[in-house]
Formats: C-alpha cells, structure tokens, sequence
C-alpha cells in the first residue's frame, strides 16, 4: 500500500503544467488581430481626414505671386526711377517697366508717373512721390482672393482700386513706412493720400475719399472715410474724424504769425522785397484793422511822398506744391487801396499773383489787377474796380453754375491748369499809394 502510494507522489511530482487549451489561444490572436486592424483603420482615417482639411485649408488660403505685379510708366517729366529688390541703386527708366514685388519707384520734382498693378488697380504717383511694393500676392485655387500692400514714403498718390471679379476677397492697403498708419481702398473706390509736412494744418498725412469709400487705421480701429470726405492724421498718429476734403496750401494765410526774421519779412512766411523798402520810401508794415465786424491782420504798404519815379514792393511765399488731383483750387483776398496812383496800361497799383506749372512744366501765372477811382484807360481782362478806402473780399461767392466771376477765381478753371503751385504775391507799384491785403487764402478741395 505505503509502496504504491510512494509511486503515486513520485509521479504527481514529475508532472507538466497543463497547456492551454486550443480554442483560448485563438480566441487572443482574434482580438489582437482586430485590435491592429482598428487601430490601423483609425490611423488611415485620421490621415485621410487630414490630407482633406489641408487641401481645403491650402486651396482656399495658398497664394502666388504674380510674375509681373505692376508696369509703371512715365506720365510727365524727365525723372522716374525704379530700385529693384535687393538693390541699393535707383535706375532711371523711361519706357514701360515690369515690376516684382519689392520694387521702389519715385518720382522726380517734375514728374509723375502711373503704376498699373495685375489686377487693374491704378497708382497715380504725383511729383515727389516714393511708392514700395511690399507685398502682391493672388490666390489660384477654390477660395481665390488678391491681396495688395504698399509703402508710401514721400509725396502723394491717388490709388484707383479695380473691380473684385473674379476674386472672391480683395485687400488693398497703403501703410508709411514705419507701418504704424495703414489706409485701405475697397474695391471700385478712389482715395488720394498726401504725406505733409507737419506745416500744412499739422498734418503728417491726409487720406481723401473720391469714389466708393476708404478708411485710415492707426492704433486705434478704423476712421471710415465717405466720399468727398477727408481724414488728417498727426505727426503722433492719432486720426481726426472725416471733414470736409479741404487744405490751405497757403502758410500763414491771415497774417496772424509775426515775422521770424524782420528784416526779410513782413509776416512769417512771407519774404518781403525790396529788403528795405524805407529806401524807397515805402513803409511796410503789419497791423490790425476792423472790417465786416471783425478785426483781423492785414499788410499795410504805403507810399506817402509822390515822386516822378515809380516804386514797387511786393511780399512772397515761395512753396512748391502738386495740386493737379484737386477737384478745386480757390483764391481768395480782402484788399483795400485808398490813394492809387497809375502808371500807365498793364501796370496796376495792386496786383494779386499765383505761380504755377502746368503738367507739361511750363510755368505760368495767374493775375488778378486792381484798381480805385476812375482809370485813365481801359482795364485789362482780370482788372476790378474798388471804392477807394473801402475794403472788398473776393470772390464775393465760391464758384457755381453761372457764376463766372467767382469761377474764374478757382485755378482749376484756367487752360492748362495748374499742376504745381510755386508762389504766391502781392505786388503795389505806383508814384504814390497805400493799399492793404488780409486773408490770402488759396484753398484745395
């Protein structure tokens, strides 16, 4: 008994542990299986999801740039020069040029030109005028879209934007340099942009709405611009709410500043000549007087003792402004003679005079003549008649339909008109006289 029970324990203790059985272990590669082939399936999904995100993410937002983003062309003048990206020197051209973006072009003091970029949009660049192409990208796939940036460094422009067909989207901006002000132009809408000197209405830049719509941003949101409407900004950048498109172009128009220098001027900015007019006997001078219930600054010249030879005196501001995008260009004086004296035809004992050159540079003037008390000859064309001692503003009314004597007092009306102001003058000759003047104004609208 005890032998057979000791056999049984020294087989049970060399016994093997017993495999699994058949139907277990196939049921775990089942699942590894699936588990592989699930995940593997999630994996591929994912990817094809991703490969259908971004090629609607690509097509709708990938862009190009176009091989030629704009052809600039000489308008007037001798000098258009072009500086091509990744160049220090300034070529001058005078066919037409094909543009890539990072191209410069300016103009000279005599020249301005036009720039024709890929979609039709039109760049006007007036004298003196420095345009950057910053950036000129175009979509080519579902969402399709232009977009245009521009850097304008000196001068002014007149930015024509074409029609957004075919894009869907369009985005065209005129930042300064620095980036800090940036302009935009919709589609179909025409804006001029002037960058001035602090002087000009202590403006640094002024945006101009002529068709459709602009707006101006600086750090703030944005100033939108209606038609016929203008926008300043300052040299601090912050932007005034749109007014009426209206700048005078004339520094110190009412007399109001004292002479920086005496001995050559009778006010601030304006140059007096003969520089000692006492020689002459003439004294000139800058006061006060009441008239039309106001009391304002005016330029006294008189000429007490006659004398057997003529004298002549005359205050000047030299200025070299483009003016040929005004719609308006609108002269107006009060002026008062009280003991004229003539001369002979041709020769006035007042004369208002206005500088200007036209597109083809040909320097011209306008003239206005004055006169009081009876003339002994006839009077030229441009001549008005005063009471003597009596003060008058011209024009008495701004330019309309059928008014030809105001009309003919906004230089926009002459032929050729003008393209750029060079200067503004008052003129007193005579034997013998005493005249004034106030409020010499030329106003661009």
């Amino acid at each position: 008994m005890s032998a057979i029970a000791g056999g049984s324990e020294a087989g049970h203790g060399e016994s093997l542990p017993a495999a699994p059985a058949p139907v277990q272990a196939d049921s775990r590669y089942r699942q590894l299986a699936w588990l592989v082939m699930g995940t593997g399936f999630v994996i591929f999904c994912l990817l094809c999801a991703g490969i259908v995100v971004g090629g609607a993410y690509y097509s709708q937002h990938a862009s190009t740039v176009p091989e030629t983003a704009a052809t600039v062309e000489l308008a007037h003048g001798t000098k258009l020069e072009v500086q091509h990206a990744g160049q220090k020197a300034w070529n001058l051209v005078s066919k037409p040029t094909a543009l890539a973006e990072g191209d410069s072009v300016r103009t000279g003091q005599d020249t301005d030109a036009l720039l024709t970029l890929f979609d039709q949009s039109t760049v006007q660049l007036y004298y003196s005028s420095t345009v950057t192409l910053k950036r000129i990208r175009s979509s080519q796939f579902l969402n399709q879209f232009k977009e245009i940036r521009l850097v304008q460094s000196s001068g002014s422009i007149k930015v024509a934007a074409a029609a957004l067909g075919p894009y869907s989207t369009m985005e065209l901006q005129i930042t300064n340099p620095d980036g800090k002000v940036a302009v935009g132009v919709p589609e179909n809408s025409v804006a001029v942009i002037t960058l001035d000197t602090p002087s000009i209405d202590n403006a640094y830049m002024t945006v101009a709405t002529r068709t459709g719509t602009s707006w101006v941003r600086t750090t703030g949101p944005r100033r939108i611009i209606p038609i016929g409407e203008m926008c300043r900004v300052a040299p601090d950048y912050t932007v005034a709410a749109p007014g009426q498109e209206e700048i005078e172009l004339v520094d110190n128009s009412e007399f109001v500043k004292p002479a920086d220098n005496p001995s050559t001027e009778i006010a601030a900015g304006w140059r007096l000549s003969p520089l000692n007019p006492a020689a002459d006997q003439i004294i000139a001078t800058r006061s006060t007087e009441t008239f039309f219930g106001k009391t304002v600054y005016t330029a006294n010249f008189v000429r007490a003792t006659q004398s057997t030879e003529p004298a002549t005196v005359r205050i000047r501001q030299d200025m070299d402004i483009p003016v040929n995008f005004y719609q308006q260009l609108q002269v107006q004086a009060a002026v008062k003679l009280v003991e004229p004296s003539f001369i002979g035809p041709g020769i006035y004992p007042l004369t208002l005079r206005v500088t200007y050159e036209d597109l083809d540079g040909v320097t011209r003037l306008w003239e206005r003549n004055f006169y009081a008390g009876p003339l002994p000859y006839p009077p030229e064309p441009g001549t008005i008649g005063l009471d003597a001692g009596t003060w008058k503003e011209l024009p008495q009314e701004l330019p309309a339909a059928g008014n030809e004597t105001a009309a003919s007092w906004d230089l926009m009306t002459q032929s050729p008109a003008p393209a750029r102001i060079k200067a503004v003058e008052v003129i007193v000759t005579g034997a013998s006289f005493n005249a004034s003047v106030s409020g010499i104004s030329l106003t661009a609208r």
